[in-house]
């Protein structure tokens, strides 16, 4: 069975941002993310290792 179209709708999309960097102020340095972000890979890096059986 195939239905009738009843309504259209039509978006025009003239211009988008996704969060330009120049207006983002940086909260945290590389050196902060990565000090806290390596206890997590190196869990992941154990887990994987386990999972592959070594």
């Amino acid at each position: 069975m195939r239905g009738k179209i009843e309504r259209l709708l039509l978006i025009k999309v003239v211009s988008y941002d996704w969060n330009c960097p120049h207006t983002i102020t940086p909260r945290f340095t590389e050196a902060e993310i990565e000090a806290h972000t390596a206890p997590l890979k190196a869990w992941i890096a154990e887990l994987e290792a386990q999972a592959a059986g070594g």
